[in-house]
């Protein structure tokens, strides 16, 4: 019984020994690929950002000149508000859309339950 156990971990130990190396390959991977994605994404964001602040800020400023005679000053002004709110909202929407799904490690978790279940001779789904 216990040589039996001492036997099963001895294997355990090596089979962990042989995909150690694996698992920090697809670690290092898999984070170069998240770092990747997410410095894109926040590029992209801040370059969005910046150009999109400044062409509405003049446009605001160009359709409140443009209406400062008129009777419909006020309700253009807070149209323009409102325009600049709804915008917000959307950025906030595509920002969050645009984020990564899955965090950096999900492929290796997985691989780590195949490897438990291969160790356990539980079948592959």
């Amino acid at each position: 019984m216990v040589l039996e156990r001492l036997n099963y971990y001895k294997k355990v130990a090596q089979f962990a020994g042989v995909r150690a190396g694996h698992y920090l390959e697809l670690t290092l991977l898999e984070l170069a690929l998240y770092k990747s994605a997410l410095t894109r994404s926040i590029v992209g964001y801040v370059v969005m950002a910046f150009c999109g602040v400044f062409a509405l800020a003049f446009l605001s400023i160009a359709v409140l000149v443009s209406f400062w005679d008129t009777d419909h000053r006020i309700a253009t002004a807070w149209w323009i508000f409102g325009t600049w709110c709804v915008l917000a909202i959307i950025g906030l929407i595509v920002g969050k859309n645009a984020m990564p799904d899955e965090a950096p490690s999900t492929t290796l978790s997985e691989q780590i339950k195949l490897d438990i279940a291969a160790i356990k001779g539980e079948p592959n789904e």
